[in-house]
């Protein structure tokens, strides 16, 4: 049996169903704002703003519901969170003052090497603990309350923890809610050969407050999550399970590559929302 939701989470409201905010959507997200909840943006899109970029946050933040999105902050980064980074999304996030916000269970950087992208961990108590270290050091610059989403990755580095065991440890230990991308999960369940319900059966379900769907391609053997086309079939049954298992809070489509006409985005984010009214409803089965 799942644990009880933490009361935390439960207090949160529910967006919705939103996007993720891109410049080439700007406009059409403007004019469509009535069929979007909500959306998540980049924090760091925002951390060393013009006055143009304060201006825009500003007007989105009149609009919408904005949840920060956090890519480099590096969180199992051994030697520590970079101090000025740190302040710098800070600065943006408490600005915002948003529900909630989210980061990766990744890492970007180590010492003064930037990986340029989200890179797996190694699995192991130790690497957990480094990680609980790093979010506490964040808590006390940002109040609000912080999720963590699972990555999709072609390679791992191995440890005494399973990805779920590793995924529960960290956001049961730092108290943190779980930004599930279910992309990420079916990716890798394709790449390396496991069943995502399982996968979902074994996580602590009960943190689930926001989602990621999007599609993405296969290259050379491998699934790839590009964020370049509609969510896949096996994505929204995926949602189905989750929505029938937990109180989602929120779901974001992210769309960054091939971006078709804007009213297909629209059309799955309708598709999404239908999903949601139902949830706690659906009795979801798979064989």
């Amino acid at each position: 049996m799942p644990s009880l939701t933490p009361s935390w989470i439960q207090k949160l409201p529910s967006l919705g169903v939103g996007i993720g905010f891109r410049k080439a959507l700007k406009q059409k997200i403007f004019t469509s704002h009535t069929q979007i909840d909500f959306l998540e943006i980049i924090t760091e899109h925002y951390a060393q703003p013009s006055f143009g970029q304060l201006q825009e946050l500003t007007r989105l933040n009149k609009i919408f519901p904005l949840i920060p999105h956090v890519l480099g902050s590096s969180l199992g980064n051994a030697s520590g969170l970079n101090p000025q980074y740190l302040k710098e999304i800070a600065s943006v996030i408490n600005a915002i003052k948003p529900l909630w916000w989210s980061d990766h269970i990744a890492i970007t950087s180590t010492g003064n090497l930037d990986i340029g992208h989200l890179a797996p961990l190694p699995r192991t108590m130790e690497m957990v603990k480094i990680i609980c270290e790093n979010i506490s050091t964040i808590k006390k610059k940002i109040k609000y309350p912080l999720i963590l989403e699972n990555i999709s990755f072609t390679h791992t580095l191995g440890g005494e923890l399973t990805e779920e065991e590793f995924i529960k440890e960290i956001i049961e230990r730092s108290d943190c809610g779980l930004l599930l991308d279910l992309m990420n999960l079916y990716a890798n369940s394709q790449n390396f050969h496991y069943d995502p319900i399982e996968f979902l059966d074994r996580i602590p379900i009960e943190r689930v407050v926001q989602l990621h769907i999007i599609g993405g391609h296969w290259e050379e053997g491998i699934l790839v999550d590009s964020h370049s086309s509609a969510p896949p079939a096996r994505v929204w049954e995926l949602l189905e399970y989750v929505a029938s298992r937990t109180k989602i809070k929120g779901i974001i489509i992210e769309w960054d590559e091939n971006l078709p006409a804007f009213d297909r985005i629209l059309t799955e984010v309708k598709r999404a929302k239908k999903i949601l009214s139902k949830q706690g409803t659906l009795k979801v089965s798979f064989a």
